[in-house]
């Protein structure tokens, strides 16, 4: 009797083990996005299984699913915009980037040979290894959802700065990214991310020259 009971425990513990687990190992954010007098919200879902990290973005109108290795490779991205049957299909296979939706109904396909291009899709964890490297540049392909060509972009760490998010102070490292050679003059992004978790705080970009400006800010974090 006693042995039965030590092994009801014993699973019971291991049990117990898989779900704090499972759940220490789900974050999640909240974020504000202004454009103009415009404030939309996004939910972001960050978890992990086996060698993967997964994440889940949604918002009032389309819904990203993301998945990493757990060096944040990137594996796959696939972006869906209901109301305009809009698909944005993704994914990394032998070293190839396939590309494959709609836009509008309007069915596209592209593919490219990776080769030792880094491919960034999501900024708020693609940059999680240079963030964390002694690298101060980082180059990168990024893939237009538009028509799905694929834009040569660079990444330049900035200052660390002090900023304010929410009524709270964090040490933060700045981030420039635009496109490589001349057309860096027609588009750039700022962003800021908390130097001790890796955390995006803050966003800034346009949607191209003489365009408003996005401003994206972290609102909510467990």
């Amino acid at each position: 009797m006693i042995k039965k009971s030590s092994i009801l425990i014993t699973l019971f513990l291991l049990l117990c083990s898989f779900s704090f687990s499972d759940y220490f190992s789900k974050k999640t954010y909240s974020y504000q996005n202004k454009k103009n007098n415009k404030i939309t919200k996004t939910n972001i879902t960050f978890s992990t299984k086996d060698d993967l990290i997964l994440i889940l973005k949604t918002s009032s109108k389309e819904e990203t699913s993301i998945k990493y290795q757990k060096d944040y490779e990137l594996l796959s991205y696939i972006n869906k915009i209901e109301n305009e049957n809009t698909l944005f299909n993704l994914i990394r296979k032998n070293n190839n980037l396939i590309c494959q939706g709609r836009i509008r109904n309007n069915k596209l396909y592209s593919s490219y040979r990776l080769g030792r291009n880094n491919w960034v899709q999501d900024f708020n964890f693609g940059f999680t290894s240079f963030l964390q490297s002694k690298k101060n540049i980082y180059k990168f392909i990024m893939i237009n959802p538009n028509d799905f060509t694929k834009n040569e972009m660079i990444a330049t760490k900035q200052n660390i700065e002090t900023i304010n998010i929410n009524n709270e102070k964090y040490s933060s490292q700045k981030i420039k990214v635009t496109l490589r050679g001349f057309r860096s003059h027609f588009w750039k992004a700022e962003i800021w991310f908390d130097t001790k978790t890796n955390n995006l705080l803050k966003y800034v970009s346009n949607e191209g020259p003489g365009t408003a400006n996005i401003v994206t800010t972290l609102i909510n974090f467990k």
